[in-house]
């Protein structure tokens, strides 16, 4: 395939000039990675508003989630100045504002990351993370931006209590400010935990969820599901040493891993199947039109 530039005078696109409604940067650098600021569906003709599964259809979705990649890479741009310099896409994060009931957020997020891969190939592959039922008031904005193993089920109920979307925004920028700095009063600068990489398809029966986490070791690992949504969490412990080593090269994550995923579909948990083989764990999740919430630990043998 051609250069990034030659792609993207062939898709009719143009980058526009990078604004920014903050005291922020459009990009930062930091070593070989660069980090982009978020970027709202802006294009030509205004900004695309709405919800998505009510006023806005997934179509419309989808080209407002290209307008964010298109805003995002104008920034890139502005900080690298070329962006033939880019090796990877390393993740994609977005969020999207829904309707009650709409669970197709991978879907609009297809948007984005199909013109990612239109433009990189192969280094526009990048990990993905989306959340729905993000309001963005002020601006009304839809935006984007195996070894085997046992398993032993242990069940949680938990009654699901409605919620405005404020209080939902509030809840998730807590959870996330207190993964970074610790609880109130009790400051601990910690380090955020790691996600792992999935990927999640469904048939018309069930939907399966598949997770890289190799070398987790002997110990728990935990599967929250509540309705569309599931909770990952678990941790991997560094290998013990028999001798002392001086590392040359550490790349390898250890610690706390968390994934919170929104499923296209309400699960059934009393009926999961899970199997842990080569680092890879298989999740299947049947579908049911009233889910209820359940959390299991899965034992590594």
């Amino acid at each position: 395939m051609g250069s990034v530039a030659e792609r993207l005078r062939e898709l009719g696109i143009t980058l526009p000039p990078r604004r920014s409604y903050g005291k922020y940067a459009g990009a930062a650098r930091a070593g070989n990675l660069v980090f982009v600021s978020g970027a709202g569906p802006i294009g030509p003709d205004g900004a695309v508003t709405g919800k998505v599964g009510g006023d806005v259809d997934i179509g419309v979705a989808q080209e407002a989630a290209r307008l964010c990649v298109i805003n995002c890479l104008s920034a890139l741009q502005g900080e690298i100045g070329d962006l033939e310099k880019i090796s990877r896409i390393v993740k994609l994060l977005g969020f999207v504002n829904s309707a009650p009931g709409f669970n197709q957020q991978h879907v609009v997020m297809d948007g984005a990351s199909s013109l990612l891969l239109d433009l990189f190939g192969e280094r526009g592959r990048h990990a993905r993370g989306w959340g729905g039922g993000i309001a963005d008031e002020y601006r009304g904005r839809s935006r984007d931006d195996r070894r085997g193993g046992t398993v032993k089920g242990k069940v949680t109920k938990r009654a699901s209590q409605p919620s405005s979307q404020f209080e939902h925004i509030r809840e998730r920028m807590e959870q996330a400010r207190q993964r970074v700095i610790g609880a109130p009063g009790r400051p601990s600068f910690s380090v955020p935990f790691t996600e792992p990489s999935v990927d999640i398809y469904e048939t018309e029966e069930q939907v399966v969820i598949i997770v890289e986490i190799a070398g987790i070791g002997d110990h728990d690992v935990e599967l929250e599901v509540e309705g569309s949504r599931c909770t990952l969490r678990g941790e991997r412990k560094p290998a013990p040493h028999e001798a002392k080593r001086e590392f040359r090269q550490v790349e390898i994550s250890n610690g706390p891993f968390q994934r919170e995923l929104f499923l296209p579909a309400a699960v059934n948990p009393d009926a999961v199947e899970t199997v842990y083989k080569d680092g890879m764990l298989q999740i299947k999740l049947p579908k049911a039109s009233l889910a209820r919430s359940r959390t299991l630990t899965i034992l590594v043998r």
